[in-house]
């Protein structure tokens, strides 16, 4: 679906949103668990797309439901993966559970602009890698797992899902504090219109307490499940 010119939401992914991007190099935000490359390829060949003009995949962080499907892709199309070196290790990206992230070809740094214009912002916090990308042209902010879009409101991640608390409350004054005016989130639906003033609203409201922040992440999931996002 696109939400606004050149960017799709890509359906039939699993874990967090993935997005395709057709401003520069056609790209890929985020690629979803391990074997959601299979959905990437099908919206890109509904869009009359070939495997191979996919040429980036952006990471915002080096989670499983984000970065999955990384390494596939990279192998099916030839397209580079770039990632902030705080979730790199080794020259891939840092996984859990043992397995071995992606081979990234391309570092992310702060304030860079890739061709396209799109702006790196790192966050931090939630991983150490963490990155947003604001195109600034359409004032639209890519913000991984910074935000979750509960549709009612938005919220942060679970407080032990992050690396570090403080950085994290950092970062999303950050992100709060850009000419962003659309969001679109790793969780949720995107927001197409007042996002700055929905991120000052969630930097304003106190943590939940821990049950009730998964009862919001359940009540997303089931949204989900059943097509309401």
């Amino acid at each position: 679906m696109e939400h606004l010119p050149g960017i799709h939401r890509i359906p039939g992914v699993r874990g967090g949103n993935a997005y395709l991007l057709q401003h520069g190099p056609l790209t890929v935000v985020d690629t979803g668990l391990p074997g959601s490359e299979g959905a990437v390829l099908r919206f890109m060949s509904a869009l009359g797309y070939a495997p191979q003009r996919l040429q980036r995949v952006l990471l915002t962080h080096r989670h499983p439901d984000h970065a999955g499907a990384a390494a596939a892709l990279r192998e099916r199309t030839g397209a580079r993966v770039y990632a902030h070196a705080g979730d790199v290790e080794d020259g891939c990206v840092r996984a859990t559970g043992g397995r071995q992230g992606a081979r990234v070809d391309c570092l992310l740094n702060d304030g860079e602009v890739l061709d396209g214009g799109i702006r790196v912002v790192h966050c931090g916090g939630h991983t150490a890698g963490s990155v947003a990308f604001h195109l600034e042209a359409s004032r639209a902010l890519f913000l991984g797992d910074m935000a979750i879009n509960n549709v009612d409101r938005l919220s942060r991640p679970i407080a032990f899902s992050n690396e570090d608390n403080e950085a994290y409350e950092a970062g999303l004054a950050r992100l709060a504090a850009l000419d962003a005016d659309a969001g679109f989130f790793g969780h949720g639906p995107p927001l197409l219109h007042g996002l700055r003033e929905a991120l000052t609203a969630l930097r304003q409201r106190p943590r939940s307490p821990l049950p009730l922040a998964v009862l919001r992440y359940a009540g997303l999931w089931l949204r989900r499940r059943r097509g309401g996002d």
